[in-house]
């Protein structure tokens, strides 16, 4: 999914680390079940599984460090793996409003690493209720809900006859997303990857 989701051919990502929970872990934690009221109530029991990222300021997911979650403020990624999210400290100044942003491209990735201390870069996969899109091709800043009917907003891309060049998926309520996984990796670009692919081959 994480590689079938990379979009951006200048780059590739090396995988390092993956972390998921476990089916009973989420069936039986507060957010699991909250969610899964969610999907049964507004989704017809059906999900979509999108990227989120977000702001690092430790070493969360490296080896060593594991999914230790750090206390610092500004440090969304460990803020959300401990309570999940909160569309109350979301950005009001999105395309879509006040939402929780997510993409089925995982190379969306600009705020996945805010730590020059670390190599790596970690991107939260997420079940999220959204089965059911409003597809919006033009910004609307003041969006705080879907229409009836509607259970999220798919914003569209260029492609599309939207003004995304990549796909977004919001929604407006906390109970409509669960983080179920980690995705830790490294960045190269793909001249490098070559280089070391090569590199690989002649030492064989």
């Amino acid at each position: 999914m994480f590689k079938e989701g990379w979009l951006h051919p200048e780059t590739v990502p090396l995988v390092t680390a993956i972390y998921l929970a476990s089916k009973s872990e989420l069936q039986n934690s507060f957010r699991g079940k909250r969610f899964d009221k969610w999907r049964k109530k507004y989704g017809n029991g059906k999900f979509v599984e999108r990227f989120h990222g977000t702001t690092r300021l430790c070493k969360v997911g490296d080896s060593g460090s594991e999914l230790w979650r750090c206390g610092q403020a500004g440090c969304y990624l460990c803020s959300i793996l401990r309570t999940s999210f909160d569309v109350g400290k979301a950005n009001s100044k999105g395309m879509f409003g006040k939402g929780i942003y997510t993409t089925r491209a995982s190379s969306t990735n600009i705020y996945t690493n805010s730590n020059t201390l670390s190599e790596n870069r970690a991107i939260l996969i997420c079940r999220v209720v959204a089965n059911r899109p409003e597809r919006l091709s033009k910004a609307d800043n003041e969006k705080n809900g879907v229409r009836a009917g509607f259970n999220s907003v798919e914003g569209l891309t260029k492609s599309d006859g939207g003004g995304l060049n990549y796909p977004e998926t919001v929604v407006y309520w906390n109970n409509a997303i669960v983080p179920v996984g980690l995705v830790v990796y490294r960045e190269r670009s793909t001249w490098q990857a070559i280089k070391a692919t090569v590199g690989q081959l002649l030492d064989s």
